[in-house]
């Protein structure tokens, strides 16, 4: 994560999927793209120009809410969202957000909680 990360479609939604499997072997290149998604789809579903269906809506809410928890709980921010459509977080893109070392860990950790399905109280 330390690396400039450019968001490539097709790739990246590779990479989000990546996240999702049991382990940690893959969370190194998967939490940027898993983060990515799980926000444009909330920008997407909420957008009032764009048609989605209420589940939709409400699945797209509800992975943003619980994945924005986690990483407030832990790294004491909020996943941003810039004009050019980019993650943030401490207010820069995540990527040149110059993490330090236990940051990163720690938002892969809370990437591979949400992804397991966890929430912030399950682990308290």
């Amino acid at each position: 994560m330390g690396a400039a990360f450019y968001f490539v479609p097709s790739e990246g939604m590779k990479r989000a999927q990546q996240a999702k499997t049991i382990g940690v072997q893959q969370l190194h290149n998967s939490s940027l793209p898993l983060i990515q998604q799980v926000v444009e789809r909330w920008v997407n579903t909420s957008h009032p120009n764009l048609h989605f269906t209420e589940p939709e809506k409400k699945a797209a809410l509800d992975e943003y809410t619980r994945l924005q928890e986690l990483v407030f709980k832990f790294l004491g921010t909020k996943i941003g969202w810039d004009k050019d459509g980019y993650t943030t977080l401490f207010g820069k893109p995540i990527a040149q957000a110059q993490l330090s070392d236990g940051q990163r860990v720690i938002l892969q950790l809370c990437v591979a909680i949400f992804t397991q399905g966890g929430t912030f109280s399950q682990i308290t």
